[in-house]
């Protein structure tokens, strides 16, 4: 028996025999067919196993093997193909190519060769007709340009790219645009519209940048400065989109009816405005969200804290540079609630050595103020210590504060609890 070239194939291929004469008549056959691969001759070792699939209908092994052969002949005519085309026969390697997609008719790779030789086998045609129509004009005249200009040549296939071009920047699709652009320039490089080709380029690459920065920060602002400059830009619409769902989940976030009406005026067909119209609904004018509530409560609790602590810092942070009443003054000066803070703590004046508050029994209300900015009405009740050098002192105060629109105290009254 001679040499199998495949040996597990070729076992399973002999299976399909019935007696050992077969088998080895079948591994014959079989041998003929891997050595006509091995020397390239596919069309013989296509029609010995086109014979032995006829014979053994239900033998997957031939299947397989037919299919390996089509591989091979299909990848060789790719190879054999781009060399063609690598020397500048373009007419044999569109002949090859044909072969090749006889075969597998949906194949990338020969279809792909098979529209670069075409588009290179054209240029070529329109070279030389050129060439041809230089030399009428010279000889003949102007007239025979017209009568004898071939239409077969380079205008053709640069007129089919640029209308690619054209189909990618009406669709907005920049990815594709961008890569329609460049195979143009490469293959047009002074084509009618390279001029327009190279512009449009820049341009769309230059986007994309600004873009892909635009995507990694995604705020607000920096969506908003993308779309003031790409006013008609192929991402404008998403950069829309994306503002659109930052803009409403943060209005959602905060539980505020402002936030909400103001997402409804910028988006007055954005993708949540059914959602956002029940949800303004629902937060009314006087409803505090569980945001607004825990800050304006911060604000009076870290008033008090930097009373306690003697920080000067943290007070100025919690009321406005003039407050309107404080502990029964009006119209007082922030310097004036250091100094009293300060006092507090100095013994020589009467002062304690530590004085601390605890806060409780929160009342928190927006208070009407005819469509101007939020103010907060603040009921609370405090529990004062002050330790003193022999004694501490401790008491129960009912305090009302005033906190605005900037989370700053603007009116602090306290009075002994009943």
């Amino acid at each position: 028996m001679s040499t199998i070239l495949d040996e597990n194939v070729a076992n399973q291929a002999v299976a399909n025999a019935s007696n050992p004469a077969e088998q080895e008549k079948l591994v014959a056959r079989y041998n003929t067919v891997m050595e006509d691969m091995k020397a390239k001759r596919y069309k013989s070792a296509l029609a010995e196993v086109d014979s032995l699939i006829k014979e053994y209908p239900a033998s997957d092994t031939f299947k397989q093997l037919k299919s390996r052969i089509n591989e091979d002949f299909v990848s060789k005519c790719a190879e054999d193909a781009q060399v063609c085309l690598d020397n500048k026969d373009h007419s044999f390697a569109i002949t090859i190519l044909k072969q090749g997609l006889e075969v597998d008719k949906k194949n990338s790779r020969l279809l792909s060769l098979m529209s670069k030789a075409k588009r290179m086998r054209n240029r070529r045609r329109g070279r030389k007709a050129l060439g041809i129509i230089t030399l009428l004009l010279i000889l003949g005249g102007i007239g025979a340009y017209y009568f004898l200009r071939d239409p077969i040549g380079d205008n053709k296939g640069e007129n089919e790219a640029w209308a690619q071009c054209e189909r990618y920047r009406n669709a907005y699709d920049a990815n594709k645009l961008e890569d329609a652009l460049e195979d143009y320039l490469d293959d047009f490089p002074n084509g009618l519209h390279s001029s327009t080709a190279k512009s449009l380029l820049a341009n769309v690459k230059a986007e994309k940048s600004d873009w892909k920065i635009t995507m990694n920060d995604l705020t607000v602002e920096s969506l908003n400065v993308f779309m003031d400059k790409y006013k008609n830009g192929f991402f404008h619409k998403q950069a829309y989109a994306k503002l659109d769902s930052i803009t409403f989940y943060s209005a959602k976030l905060a539980e505020s009816r402002d936030q909400m009406d103001n997402y409804l005026s910028e988006f007055p067909d954005g993708k949540y405005v059914a959602e956002a119209e029940k949800l303004s609904d629902k937060y009314s004018v006087d409803q505090l969200s569980p945001k607004e509530l825990d800050e304006v409560e911060a604000v009076v609790r870290q008033h008090f804290q930097a009373i306690g602590d003697n920080d000067e810092t943290m007070l100025r942070e919690t009321i406005e540079s003039t407050v309107n009443s404080y502990y029964g003054k009006i119209n007082v000066p922030v310097e004036d609630v250091v100094l009293y803070m300060n006092k507090l703590h100095d013994e020589e004046e009467g002062g304690a050595k530590t004085v601390t508050y605890e806060l409780a029994d929160f009342d928190i209300k927006k208070i009407n103020n005819d469509g101007a900015n939020n103010v907060y009405s603040v009921k609370f009740t405090i529990n004062e210590s002050k330790e003193f050098a022999d004694n501490t002192l401790e008491q129960t105060l009912a305090g009302t504060a005033i906190v605005n629109n900037k989370k700053k105290i603007t009116s602090l009254v306290v009075k002994r609890g009943n």
